[in-house]
């Protein structure tokens, strides 16, 4: 299996599992990664196997949303200097990566304390790698989570804990789905 570090400018790096090796000590992500720019920050690592048919979904600070196959980014396998994965606003970066299916939902956490559910499939898997996004859902506050479920499990859990602490556990199916705007 692979690993990819997906940076907050919209670069990915792929290695193979193998070369993190078992050191007790540990190794430094700079070793690992020894193109990658000091001023660009890793914003998500993520297992990856590119004999899926499943797809890449990136989601930036802003609510900006892009799909793709995820056989589109093998050659960041290939390419130790990485390669270019999204075309990011100057003023945006990279939040959320997921591994995503047709049979996948996203909901966006904001912090006025609002969700939005939205079908996977109201953002079209884009053709070619350095594309930039579609509107995954309108800000009206920071965003500050991004979660991907599986659309038929409607007992499904999730989690929300507020800044003072505060936890409240509620089902998937008690979200209705939103339109992606």
């Amino acid at each position: 299996d692979s690993i990819m570090f997906i940076t907050e400018k919209g670069q990915a790096f792929t290695i193979n599992a193998y070369e993190v090796g078992t050191n007790l000590a540990g190794r430094h992500i700079n070793n690992l990664l020894s193109s990658k720019k000091e001023d660009d920050k890793i914003a998500k690592i993520i297992p990856i196997n590119f004999d899926t048919n499943a797809e890449l979904t990136l989601i930036t600070q802003q609510g900006m949303v892009k799909r793709g196959k995820v056989q589109d980014y093998k050659t960041a396998s290939v390419y130790k200097a990485g390669i270019r994965i999204m075309k990011i606003a100057p003023d945006d970066k990279i939040y959320e990566a997921h591994i995503t299916t047709s049979n996948n939902d996203l909901m966006f956490f904001k912090s006025d304390n609002t969700v939005s559910r939205t079908d996977i499939e109201n953002f079209n898997i884009k053709k070619g790698r350095v594309t930039t996004g579609v509107t995954g859902t309108k800000l009206t506050s920071q965003l500050v989570g991004v979660v991907s479920i599986d659309k038929s499990d409607e007992k499904g859990m999730v989690a929300t804990i507020t800044d003072n602490g505060l936890i409240k556990l509620s089902y998937v199916g008690e979200y209705r789905q939103t339109s992606r705007n």
